[in-house]
């Protein structure tokens, strides 16, 4: 003969939800009781957002270091970065000597010149073409450091813009 497996009466009953209707709501079950389990939970998250914005700053200066050791950002280092940068490459010392141009030589960016600006040639009919955008290869002579105040129209790298003409 078989046995029947006896049922409870117990397991047949629903348990309650805490969180129906008229039942009291427990509010705050896990949280720190004592004044000193709150203390160390607010310093350790204190903690890991320190330590989260350390390590963001130090992965941005490693960032540096490595963008700044690209060859476009180290023109010194190779013969044709040299002389992309209008400099001479020394075989005998391996290095780029770069001369700043005086005012009236013919530059292309204001970087080659010692003023620090590369005055764009006389336009004329060309500068209604700024309205439609910026005109490249251009050549300009680097302009004297008495030239030098307040907004001065420049070639920047070859390029002559409205907001670089003074214009806008």
């Amino acid at each position: 003969m078989e046995k029947i497996p006896s049922v409870r009466k117990e397991s047949l009953v629903e348990k309650a939800n805490p969180n129906s209707i008229g039942e009291p709501l427990s509010i705050g079950k896990d949280l720190p009781t004592s004044p000193d389990k709150v203390y160390r939970s607010v310093t350790r998250q204190i903690s890991i957002l320190v330590l989260a914005v350390i390590a963001i700053v130090l992965a941005g200066i490693m960032l540096g270091f490595l963008y700044n050791r690209l060859p476009a950002n180290n023109p010194q280092e190779s013969r044709a970065g040299c002389e992309s940068v209008g400099g001479e490459w020394d075989q005998v010392e391996n290095k780029c000597l770069v001369s700043y141009k005086e005012a009236g030589e013919q530059c292309t960016d204001g970087g080659q010149c010692k003023s620090g600006v590369c005055s764009p040639p006389i336009l004329s009919s060309e500068e209604a073409l700024l309205a439609r955008g910026p005109i490249t290869g251009i050549v300009g002579v680097c302009a004297s450091d008495t030239e030098v105040i307040g907004c001065v129209p420049q070639v920047v790298k070859g390029v002559i813009t409205a907001e670089s003409m003074c214009m806008e």
